[in-house]
């Protein structure tokens, strides 16, 4: 859809993992590429794990668009008992979805979907790769006269040499390798028993504070599971672990009360982010923001200090990141204002609330997505692509 919109009035540009020789088979202009991803068969495990393309003698099936003309003819030529079935009417998470519940057996998808879909869909393994470094590319109408693509290009060129592309793509994808099928499967658990209580909530303090409502459940998962009576050692309590302080200073009358607790923490996480300098921009100003919720502003400023020392900058998360654990070293929390601190549980803190935010986002996106691929209409939405030579 995406793909049919752009050159019209609903768009100049598309962007969504596409890969780049799919784009100029279909004659669309392409930016230079900025992302390169690798194309896997995906299988249910604990079924039969084919370890290549010979060894699959069923069905595989694939997005529109999202398959490049060399991924099949690899697998006609070294598969010929596969038959592929195309749809352009599905998401790659009904695929994942239509696995896990044994609807079909195989699907081809890329590395990056794999590696975002696969905490929503444990069952969902790789079987093996198919294709490699697939290059990733933005993609622009064919009649477009060249002005939005050259700049494009000449963003990417600027952001490769100044590091913006590796700072986006880490905050981006970092996370997602970190985290275990269990990970995953008990946020999934608890988001279906424990975040409906909430969820409005959020979803009110977000629109409130202009800050995704998906965050805010997230640093309330991180900082409690979503339990409302959560207390820990130090003497935070609540759904949002807000200290006696901070409470007070949020006009927070009862901490194990959940809704004042969403009301108190938001509130604060908005008040970080205004008040950081203005030469930080999102979204290293979120970032940034709970990092300071977690270890306060004062420790912060201090990473911001030793980074500013070493000549780096310091407006940016990914450089920050790696000044923060230097403050449980006295060599350098001797040289700052605020001293010792635990700075690598700010870091992860960050890290854990990015994957979170971005499972829930999925999760939204999925409960209100398309209907699954069993109820789809066979006649409208797929075709076959018979293992054939081209010349037939």
């Amino acid at each position: 859809s995406l793909l049919n919109a752009i050159g019209g009035p609903k768009g100049d540009m598309a962007s969504a993992n596409l890969i780049q020789s799919v784009l100029k088979e279909q004659q669309f202009t392409t930016s230079e590429p900025y992302l390169s991803t690798d194309q896997y068969l995906v299988y249910k495990r604990g079924k039969f794990k084919p370890s290549n393309l010979s060894e699959v003698k069923e069905s595989a099936h694939f997005i529109s668009n999202s398959v490049s003309e060399q991924t099949i003819s690899k697998i006609r030529e070294n598969a010929p008992n596969i038959v592929l079935y195309e749809t352009a009417d599905l998401q790659i998470s009904d695929l994942f979805k239509s696995i896990e519940e044994e609807e079909i057996d195989y699907a081809i998808v890329n590395s990056i979907e794999h590696s975002v879909n696969r905490h929503l869909y444990p069952s969902v393994g790789i079987a093996f790769s198919i294709t490699q470094n697939n290059p990733i590319s933005l993609a622009f109408p064919r009649h477009e006269d060249g002005t939005l693509s050259t700049s494009a290009n000449q963003f990417f060129k600027k952001a490769k040499q100044n590091e913006t592309l590796n700072n986006l793509t880490q905050i981006l994808t970092s996370y997602s390798e970190k985290f275990s099928v269990a990970d995953s499967k008990r946020l999934s658990d608890l988001a279906e028993i424990r975040l409906p209580t909430y969820k409005e909530s959020f979803e009110n303090a977000g629109a409130k504070y202009d800050i995704d409502w998906h965050l805010l459940a997230a640093m309330a998962y991180q900082e409690s599971h979503w339990d409302h009576k959560a207390i820990s050692p130090t003497g935070v309590r609540g759904l949002m672990m807000l200290t006696l302080t901070t409470a007070k200073e949020m006009e927070i009358s009862n901490r194990l009360d959940p809704f004042q607790s969403i009301e108190g923490g938001s509130k604060y996480l908005a008040k970080l982010r205004s008040i950081m300098d203005p030469d930080i921009i999102e979204p290293d100003r979120t970032l940034m923001a709970l990092a300071a919720y977690n270890v306060g502003r004062g420790h912060l400023e201090d990473a911001r200090v030793l980074a500013s020392r070493d000549g780096k900058d310091d407006s940016k998360w990914a450089t920050i990141r790696e000044y923060l654990p230097l403050l449980s070293r006295k060599k350098f929390y001797s040289t700052v204002t605020h001293g010792y601190a635990r700075g690598n549980e700010p870091v992860r803190y960050v890290d854990n609330i990015l994957y979170y935010q971005q499972f829930l986002k999925l999760q939204t996106m999925t409960s209100t997505g398309n209907d699954n691929f069993s109820n789809q209409d066979s006649n409208s939405n797929k075709k076959w692509h018979e293992n054939i030579p081209p010349t037939i």
